[in-house]
């Protein structure tokens, strides 16, 4: 694939750019979920016809969840993960009656994950081999 200046287009910054319009275009016009798997299969979202929701930014490197914050109001969010380590990631997030996560991600890509947050206490962690265990996780706090 070429630009229109015939130079070679960038496939992963694309993908990276996509993913990030798509996620601010389903939060603009009120759709609830995004399409997508777990590693088991089982849909990553759910569905709601009248949901909108706030965009979180979350950044994953080995062995770090990082957020701009930790307490939530009560809502929808959609999250954009962008793993910026050099292993593969996912974000899963549990807590509430809530069990759900994103693809893996490879690095330097992105993946998004729509869920609705009840009051509560929730863990994002990583679901890939023991990195939970290594101290990539984080709790949250939704009031």
């Amino acid at each position: 694939m070429r630009t229109s200046h015939g130079a070679p287009a960038r496939k992963g910054a694309t993908a990276t750019v996509g993913l990030a319009i798509l996620a601010v275009a389903v939060t603009a016009c009120g759709q609830s979920s995004i399409p997508g798997t777990t590693s088991t299969g089982m849909p990553a979202t759910t569905s709601s016809p009248t949901a909108t929701g706030s965009v979180v930014a979350v950044s994953e490197t080995e062995y770090k969840i990082e957020l701009p914050r930790t307490s939530f109001p009560a809502g929808r969010y959609t999250f954009v993960v962008t793993n910026q380590g050099k292993e593969p990631h996912a974000l899963r997030v549990e807590g509430q009656g809530v069990k759900t996560e994103t693809p893996t991600i490879e690095p330097g890509g992105s993946a998004v994950l729509a869920v609705t947050l009840q009051p509560g206490e929730y863990v994002l962690d990583c679901p890939v081999d023991d990195h939970a265990k290594l101290g990539m996780q984080q709790d949250i706090t939704v009031s």
